[in-house]
């Protein structure tokens, strides 16, 4: 059986959607493959993001923002989920994946809008990390292969739902 290719999205592919790909990667080996891309991709990817990652023992010397364009046209992988992890407004302009990949939203706040101390901007990226984790391990748990495209999409739907309360702006 071939692993499920699932794609995250946000607007600078900077950290929000860096967290959720280094995820997938660690806990999904075998069944998934994690992928990440962003509209207009960061130069870099976020330090903070980085230590964050690297604090909870994920992998980072494999992560860099990526557009989303290097993912569509002949050649590109053909994905089985899109996840967008940043606000509404990103979803706009968003390219026509092959597939055609079941597409669901799991909004989450960026950590570099965290006020305050070191310490406190830190903490934001470890609850963005950890938001990620647990979204992630939900999707591992699901018998994605076997599962109907419309049973699918209602428990990605309800996954990303389950921080509705996030108000995501632009990764």
């Amino acid at each position: 059986m071939n692993p499920c290719r699932v794609l995250f999205l946000c607007d600078h592919n900077s950290s929000r959607s860096l967290m959720h790909e280094a995820v997938l990667g660690h806990e999904g080996t075998g069944r998934f493959v994690a992928y990440s891309a962003g509209r207009r991709p960061a130069a870099h990817a976020d330090p903070d993001a980085l230590d964050a990652l690297r604090d909870a023992g994920l992998a980072t010397a494999d992560l860099a923002p990526k557009s989303w364009h290097r993912f569509t046209g002949p050649g590109a992988p053909v994905f089985d989920i899109v996840i967008r992890v940043c606000g509404p407004s990103a979803e706009e302009d968003c390219p026509d994946f092959a597939g055609p990949p079941v597409c669901v939203q799991w909004p989450v706040a960026h950590p570099r809008a965290a006020s305050g101390s070191v310490v406190a901007r830190a903490a934001a990226y470890r609850q963005a990390l950890a938001r990620a984790t647990y979204r992630v391990l939900a999707l591992i748990r699901l018998p994605v292969a076997t599962m109907p495209r419309d049973a699918l999409v209602a428990a990605l739907t309800a996954i990303g739902d389950h921080f509705a309360d996030d108000l995501a702006d632009d990764d």
